[in-house]
């Protein structure tokens, strides 16, 4: 089972291009060097890391897909991992640690000869899928957790004033990413 991390298809990727025209320069997906491409880019704020990391960093992460762990049945042209850019990635971990890592310990004993290859590919593509699911949920669950500790936080402490770059406006409300906090909160037209 390979953990694979690339950039989304379609719909994604084509609200993206505008902010590649913006930034004057070309982000490749298949290298793992983003933090350089984005050190050239110039901005007028004195902290010009926070700029960066709240107007550029969220909109190209936000493009990449998730790490996902597949089996031979997802076609090979998807499994470049970007961050390490490398054409094929796979997790290797204790096979106690997780339930994946106990298939890929399985075929890795099949491949040295130590047991016969498993014949449950379309099972272990379901557990694949599984395991997929339920780590996108945990990756859920800790996000609301950690916006619901943020909204405890700020409702002991009381207002607070924080530095921040929007990241994204909508129609009746615009985002804004708290450098202090690295949190993104909605701020409301009405509330203005």
């Amino acid at each position: 089972m390979d953990l694979c991390k690339a950039a989304k298809d379609g719909e994604e990727l084509g609200k993206r291009r505008d902010l590649r025209d913006e930034i004057i320069f070309t982000i490749d997906p298949k290298t793992a060097r983003l933090d350089d491409a984005l050190s050239v880019v110039p901005c007028d704020d004195v902290n010009g890391v926070d700029c960066l990391a709240g107007r550029f960093f969220p909109d190209i992460y936000e493009s990449m897909e998730l790490a996902r762990y597949c089996t031979g049945s997802v076609k090979s042209q998807t499994y470049h991992h970007f961050a390490l850019n490398v054409p094929f990635y796979t997790q290797f971990t204790s096979p106690i640690r997780l339930y994946p890592d106990r298939i890929v310990h399985r075929s890795l004993d099949a491949a040295l000869g130590y047991c016969e290859p498993s014949e449950r590919s379309v099972e272990d593509q379901k557990i694949a899928e599984h395991c997929n699911d339920k780590k996108l949920i945990a990756k859920k669950v800790s996000e609301f957790s950690a916006e619901l500790f943020f909204g405890v936080l700020i409702h002991r402490v009381g207002p607070t004033e924080a530095k921040g770059v929007v990241v994204n406006v909508l129609d009746a409300a615009f985002d804004v990413l708290l450098f202090k906090y690295g949190v993104i909160g909605v701020r409301y037209n009405t509330v203005l």
